[in-house]
């Protein structure tokens, strides 16, 4: 079938919240909140509040909110509340007005047996609750597959009255691709271009044909960053350079969206099928596309459509699919015998078995760190430039790639006696790309060697409000961690890493001291360095090889050695103990 129409290209969330996994925390905050019963017809200021309230619990930043400025900001709000509906997490309002007990008259004639749902407007639902329990990095992706199994383009107007999963279309174009002999992936040129823009499964095969012809001509083009852009042009017809761009912010989100789901990993700028989940890929490509009428869609929106591993054969099968994997790679696996055990059982055992081999993908992502120190030193390179510069790191996620960067670093130097998952407290996907920042009440990060451990703190606050948003916290977890590790006779450093160190957060860490509940004082080992200083002792070190943890020790020992100084003296040390140790007579890097 030949696409002729100029079309808008479909979008599995919103561009306004690009990022997936961050909803869960915003669900956890509206299901103990009164936000929308306090609004309910006010659309206009409820997305308003909704926005100083993700705001509020550090869920998104708002640079006018900080700054005080009264501009119209409600379009955040507005977009966290359109990409949790649209993945069913919440019920979408669908009247202009409600009834007096709040309830939407459209609403409720959709809800049918969803339990828990009244027909009010943003009622979480059973798939939201669903994601608010998840504990796992795969019980979440499994709430987000359900999502995007369930979506289609358009359910209120299907386009050219052909009703389709958008998920189908994707894994169709893929699977065609490779049965083709080409490579099973999608592009971020491909998705923005072509993919996004079909919304039946009838346009697949013209779809790969397009692909094929676009990677062909790509191949033979001298420029293809002029290409790409003349391509996407020519391709989606948009009315100005604005919607270009756009369509390129569509792509990402919607790529975004399908890699949280798990079937799917990155490489490169291309999304290919996860080689775990290809039991489950195929399971799904052989199950044909059944349109529902509008309540049934809802219905399986707001519980969560089914997976092929809901039932116990698929299920077993997935499982034994993994259980070869992980002995294939020398994994010990052990597993029961599967035909008497229900389908909870089976489910436990196969989130089990993928959290197995994610924790072994993870120890080799870590291994080869230390031969990728130039594209580590590349991303904390790109945290040191302005925003509008930064070609690396995704708007509005500098905060988690900050974290996920000195991890990284980190997992280079090596010689970790705790595993990599153990030293980091935040989250990363199947890619090992930061999903999102470590809570409030931990580290970020713990690195223990042989002699000694090192609590690592960064954050991206500066002025005076650093040392009042980071001056307890990072105390408070350095003395824990010695109170963990003192058994064991090792020495606990803490090492915060800033932007900028403001004097008065370097005081408060020169002084160094915690008092414990009983009144005994414990003096804490903490050394503050801007960012470009561990930057630059990381890329002296491992252009001559590599960088020990103890020759890093011995920068931490001098520096702490001059802290009798007062903090804007100790500040100017610090930074002659960095430029002295990244000269090659020094004999710390040897």
């Amino acid at each position: 079938m030949e696409i002729t129409e100029v079309r808008e290209p479909w979008c599995i969330g919103d561009i306004g919240a690009s990022n997936p996994y961050p909803l869960k925390f915003a669900l956890k905050l509206l299901s103990i909140s009164s936000l929308t019963l306090d609004f309910k017809n006010r659309d206009k200021e409820l997305e308003w509040a909704f926005t100083e309230f993700l705001h509020e619990n550090g869920i998104v930043y708002v640079d006018n909110i900080e700054s005080g400025e009264g501009s119209d900001y409600s379009n955040i709000g507005r977009a966290w509340f359109s990409s949790l509906e649209k993945m069913g997490f919440i019920t979408p309002k669908l009247s202009r007005n409600t009834d007096v007990q709040g309830i939407d008259p459209r609403l409720q004639s959709l809800i049918g047996g969803v339990a828990g749902l009244s027909g009010r407007p943003y009622e979480i639902t059973p798939q939201g609750r669903r994601l608010i329990n998840a504990d796992t990095l795969v019980e979440e992706q499994e709430c987000f597959l359900r999502a995007i199994v369930a979506r289609q383009p358009n359910p209120f107007t299907p386009t050219l009255n052909q009703p389709a999963s958008i998920l189908n279309i994707i894994l169709k174009i893929m699977a065609a691709l490779e049965a083709e002999g080409n490579e099973s992936s999608i592009s971020f040129e491909e998705m923005a271009s072509i993919v996004q823009f079909v919304v039946t499964e009838r346009e697949v095969v013209q779809a790969v044909e397009k692909i094929i012809a676009y990677r062909d001509k790509r191949a033979q083009a001298k420029n293809k960053k002029v290409f790409d852009k003349e391509f996407r042009y020519k391709t989606t017809q948009p009315k100005n350079d604005e919607q270009f761009r756009t369509f390129g912010d569509y792509a990402d989100m919607n790529r975004r969206y399908l890699r949280a789901s798990g079937l799917f990993s990155l490489r490169g700028r291309s999304i290919t099928f996860a080689d775990r989940k290809r039991s489950t890929i195929e399971q799904l490509l052989s199950r044909p596309f059944v349109a529902e009428e509008k309540r049934d869609y809802f219905s399986a929106l707001w519980d969560g459509a089914n997976l092929p591993t809901d039932y116990e054969p698929e299920a077993r099968h997935s499982i034994q699919v993994l259980s070869d994997v992980l002995l294939g790679r020398g994994e010990p696996v052990s597993v029961p015998d599967l035909m008497p055990l229900p389908i909870q059982d089976l489910t436990q055992i196969r989130f089990k078995l993928e959290q197995q081999l994610e924790r072994l993908q993870e120890e080799e992502f870590a291994a080869r760190q230390q031969y990728e120190w130039r594209e580590i030193l590349d991303y904390m390179a790109d945290l040191l430039r302005s925003k509008t510069r930064r070609k690396l790191v995704p708007p509005s996620e500098d905060p988690a790639y900050f974290e996920w960067s000195i991890w990284r670093a980190f997992l280079a130097i090596d010689s970790l006696v705790n595993k990599p998952s153990e030293a980091r407290r935040f989250q990363v996907d199947q890619d090992f790309l930061p999903v999102r920042t470590a809570p409030g009440n931990t580290p970020d990060m713990v690195f223990e060697f042989d002699t000694f451990a090192l609590v690592v703190e960064v954050t991206l606050s500066g002025g005076s409000r650093q040392e009042a948003m980071e001056g307890e916290p990072v105390r408070r977890h350095v003395a824990r961690a010695i109170e963990d590790y003192e058994r064991a006779g090792k020495e606990v450093y803490g090492l915060f890493i800033a932007i900028e160190i403001d004097t008065n957060t370097a005081e408060t860490f020169r002084i160094g001291t915690w008092y414990k509940r009983d009144d005994s004082r414990l003096t804490l080992r903490i050394v503050p360095l801007r960012l470009d200083q561990f930057v630059r002792i990381f890329e002296f070190g491992f252009s001559r090889g590599r960088v020990s943890p103890e020759a890093l020790r011995q920068v931490l020992d001098t520096c702490l050695s001059e802290r009798s100084e007062e903090a804007p003296v100790w500040k100017g040390i610090i930074e002659q103990i960095v430029s002295s140790a990244c000269v090659p007579t020094n004999p710390i890097f040897s």
